[in-house]
């Protein structure tokens, strides 16, 4: 299999935001870059991430609240600008394509000697690759169960649809179902109501779409202690809380 490549303009060595860094946070984005060309950065999580950088947790606190306010990434480590730097020509197996269809058409039409040179392989420009990107997405149908998904998945500050969508449709074509990820969001939404987590501890989801497949696990609400024949200090409305939502995460099951 071919190594994977990338655009790297040669403004990086110019561009004040980057040269503003110091050297160990620009290697870091030149990382960042190599891991998004393999398109793997919205499904790693962030510990994930650390070792693939090579620092430590805190240190990819900072990087990352540096990057994002240089404008390098959003708050799900997503690149931006990212599609408008790199072009569909880039991948060679798009060049091989194009150049195969352009000799087959060459068969049954006269070819000028342009056609023929072997550097003929990727003659649309970048302009005209925009365009047919911006033309393609534009054309892209909602999934509407993925948008179900979305709508039942609890609410995680900074959370991104985008990359969120690109690892569902990952695991779709990995061979998992749809129902199968609608239920364990369903299931994880009770967890995280029953256990009361925090915004800011609940699972991006692109990682919880991502292929760790976090959608497969259990999620059971650890019962929360009390003393014999007591209630936990909890009132009754709490009390009436817990058992709708036991009885909840119950049927969520049975119906996975």
């Amino acid at each position: 299999m071919a190594n994977q490549w990338f655009r790297l303009y040669s403004e990086f060595a110019t561009d004040a935001k980057v040269q503003s860094m110091p050297e160990a946070m620009q290697r870091r984005l030149i990382m960042l870059f190599c891991l998004r060309c393999s398109d793997v950065t919205v499904t790693l999580s962030d510990e994930e991430l650390a070792f693939q950088l090579r620092i430590s947790d805190v240190e990819l606190v900072d990087t990352k609240a540096l990057f994002i306010k240089k404008g390098f990434i959003d708050d799900a480590w997503e690149v931006l600008n990212w599609e408008k730097r790199q072009f569909a020509s880039d991948s060679s197996a798009e060049r091989t394509r194009a150049w195969r269809e352009r000799r087959k058409q060459g068969k049954n039409h006269t070819v000028t000697s342009h056609e023929q040179n072997g550097d003929s392989l990727d003659t649309d420009s970048d302009t005209e690759q925009k365009q047919k990107k911006k033309t393609s997405v534009a054309a892209e149908p909602l999934d509407p169960d993925f948008e179900t998904a979305w709508s039942e998945y609890p609410r995680r500050p900074g959370a991104s649809k985008a990359a969120s969508l690109k690892a569902w449709n990952a695991r779709i074509r990995a061979g998992a179902s749809a129902a199968e990820m609608i239920a364990g969001v369903k299931r994880y939404a009770t967890y995280v109501e029953l256990e009361r987590t925090e915004p800011r501890f609940i699972k991006q989801p692109a990682t919880f779409f991502g292929p760790d497949e976090h959608y497969r696990s259990d999620w059971t609400a650890r019962p929360r202690a009390s003393p014999p024949g007591g209630t936990g200090g909890l009132s009754r409305q709490e009390q009436l809380e817990q058992r709708n939502l036991a009885v909840a995460a119950r049927l969520a099951g049975e119906t996975a």
